[in-house]
């Protein structure tokens, strides 16, 4: 073992007695061992990935051109054994740049490398490496004179190819670098650092000696190299790339536009192939509400009635739903701009527009609801709906019915009633059942006539069906109008439900003691209505015209009719 030390340190000395370089060859050694730990540990790490695989290649290229630098400085070899080092060594340096831009593209950037890509960056190294092997058997082939230097072509086209690979491999860095959370930045600090040390041995390359040079390049690779190896164990592509905003915004699944405080769009964060769907792509400085125009008229679009914000559009045939969203971009109180964000909401819309039917449509009859007369009743107390006639509608015979057929065959009655009343309803007319068997008609700008005739246009066609259980729907009706938004709308229902009461009992006078089950009406003959006014003020409701709802109204499904034996019958209507 003492031999072997002895014959080691013996043939090191004669090398470098001989003139070699004793410090490159050391780090010649240390470059190969280096590199060769850390191709091992890629392969064994437990961790092992892409990135893995991708630092391999990019590590064997240091490792060919370690080892034909040993060959070269301690080994001496000559002949043809030096020009195959001397290839292998020139060809693996020429490829390492690009090899390190790759890798740190694959480390930063979410893009493919495509082969437009490789061949990009490899024809350079591979046209190199060709002239040199030509020079091998030509000596002095390709000289070019630059000015009072005289340099090599390829010396030119290496150095020029090595200053852009290098900007690249920063662009890169920093594309990535601003746009990442302060605790995620490490591994593109050593990144940037590995960079700037090799940048650093090829700038000293023209300034030193060939020996210093070689070692500067020696040792700025394998601090490099040491470096990328720290940063993607420190972080892995998927966790840097995730982090960089540039690819978060692109991967929304909203549209954000960036908006200047004259209200222009500068930016967005979808490209023309990715993002936008049926939506027309935005301008550059184009005002914000010109493109909202612009989705609204190219998709056959309106604005949504229940919030302003939202646009109702129909493109292909397909009604989608998108929000507009505002926020301010501020700064230490200062304002710089807008983001406005449009969010497709159509799964949502259509939920919230289920839940209004539900809330505001009777189930049963398609019909509006309490709520909705509750709602809108007040709205149309004004002067451009009046005369406003109202109109009371009772469905005769119903707990009858319900009590001796069976509610299925009640709701074939309300069914076909609600039919008749909406197909008769005049236009811009608001129809609701508020009651078991309680229908209420709002015709805006209607007298007597328009009431009168609607009221004869459902008798008649109601006259006209034969039902083989129920016959012939009939209706009791009353109305009454509202001349003016200063009437009290609480008198003016009154009555009109007084009317409808009255021709009630002459129908049930007319047809016969026991053909509506000995119904009288109750002695006010009037349902109370809701007072909000203070006490003595007549029960007008301030800012609605007396408007109130009728204090007991009967369940909605099936419900009984005012031909119920007593007032207990009709609050227990199904």
């Amino acid at each position: 073992m003492n031999d072997m030390v002895s014959q080691a340190a013996n043939l090191l000395s004669a090398q470098i007695s001989d003139g070699a370089p004793a410090q490159s060859l050391f780090l010649a050694i240390l470059a190969l061992a280096s590199t060769a730990y850390m191709i091992l540990t890629s392969i064994y790490k437990k961790h092992r990935s892409w990135e893995s695989f991708n630092f391999i290649i990019l590590c064997v290229p240091v490792f060919l051109w370690s080892a034909s630098l040993l060959l070269e400085l301690y080994f001496k070899v000559e002949g043809a054994a030096y020009e195959i080092a001397n290839v292998v060594e020139y060809a693996s340096y020429a490829f390492i740049p690009g090899l390190i831009c790759l890798h740190i593209w694959s480390q930063v950037s979410y893009k493919p490398i495509t082969r437009f890509t490789m061949i990009r960056y490899f024809i350079v190294p591979f046209a190199l490496t060709v002239d040199m092997i030509l020079r091998i058997f030509e000596p002095g082939l390709r000289t070019f004179v630059f000015t009072e230097y005289s340099l090599t072509l390829e010396q030119l086209i290496g150095g020029a190819y090595i200053i852009i690979v290098i900007a690249r491999c920063y662009l890169l860095c920093f594309n990535v670098f601003y746009q990442m959370p302060r605790h995620m930045r490490r591994s593109t600090h050593y990144m940037i650092i590995a960079i700037t040390f090799i940048a650093a041995s090829r700038g000293a390359y023209l300034l030193v000696s060939h020996n210093l040079a070689l070692m500067m390049e020696i040792a700025a690779i394998v601090f490099a190299l040491e470096r990328f190896f720290s940063a993607f164990h420190i972080a892995n592509s998927s966790n840097v790339i995730v982090t960089s905003r540039e690819f978060v915004f692109s991967n929304l699944s909203t549209i954000v536009l960036t908006i200047s405080l004259k209200g222009r769009i500068l930016d967005w964060n979808k490209r023309a192939d990715s993002g936008f769907g049926p939506l027309p792509l935005p301008q550059y400085k184009q005002p914000i509400e010109k493109y909202r125009a612009m989705i609204i008229s190219e998709g056959k679009g309106v604005v949504s009635p229940h919030d302003a914000n939202i646009v109702t559009t129909t493109f292909d045939g397909i009604e989608r739903h998108y929000q507009f969203v505002n926020h301010e971009i501020r700064h230490k109180g200062r304002l710089f701009g807008y983001l406005v964000e449009i969010s497709e909401v159509t799964k949502l819309y259509s939920v919230l527009r289920y839940l209004e039917e539900i809330a505001m449509f009777d189930q049963l009859t398609d019909m509006y609801n309490r709520n909705a007369y509750m709602s809108v009743a007040p709205n149309m107390i004004e002067a451009a709906n009046m005369p406003l006639a109202i109109i009371v509608g009772d469905v005769n015979d119903l707990k009858k019915m319900n009590d001796t057929l069976g509610h299925l065959c009640g709701d074939r009655l309300l069914i076909t009633v609600a039919s008749l009343v909406r197909g008769e309803s005049p236009d811009g007319a608001f129809a609701a059942r508020i009651g078991g068997d309680e229908i209420v008609l709002l015709i805006p700008r209607g007298g007597d006539d328009a009431a009168q005739r609607f009221m004869e246009n459902v008798d008649s066609k109601c006259a006209a069906i034969h039902d083989k259980e129920f016959g012939s729907p009939s209706i009791s009706w009353g109305y009454a109008i509202m001349d003016s938004e200063g009437d009290d709308y609480n008198e003016v229902f009154s009555r009109a439900d007084a009317m409808m009461y009255a021709r009630k009992q002459k129908m049930k006078e007319a047809a016969g003691a026991g053909n509506l089950s000995g119904f009288v009406p109750p002695a006010a003959a009037l349902p109370e209505h809701i007072d909000s006014g203070e006490e003595g003020d007549g029960g007008s409701a301030e800012g609605t015209n007396g408007f109130a709802p009728p204090a007991a109204v009967p369940s909605e499904h099936g419900g009984d009719g005012a031909e119920d034996d007593d007032d207990e019958a009709k609050a227990d209507a199904v």
